[in-house]
């Protein structure tokens, strides 16, 4: 069972992690030679649409589809200043 399986199993009888149960089973987990991890930014967070304020928000999008966000498809609306 993962962590995540973990801290949002619906189950009465599961109790809510501490911090430290929650760093004991992320440190398992690292140990795993299967374990990968992703990092990194999102594609909104140079995007010229995003709004400042609200991270989850964009002048295209009310609220940006989980797709985007989790990377599973690109954002057509996705407008970059070019880097000199």
């Amino acid at each position: 069972m993962n962590i995540l399986s973990r801290m949002f199993k619906k189950d009465k009888k599961e109790k809510n992690l501490t911090l430290q149960e929650k760093w004991e089973l992320d440190l398992k987990a690292s140990q795993d030679p299967n374990y990968k991890v992703k990092t990194g930014e999102i594609q909104c967070y140079k995007c010229l649409n995003r709004i400042k304020t609200n991270t989850l928000k964009c002048s295209k999008y009310d609220i940006i589809p989980k797709e985007i966000i989790q990377d599973k498809i690109e954002c057509k609306y996705r407008f970059v200043e070019k880097e000199v």
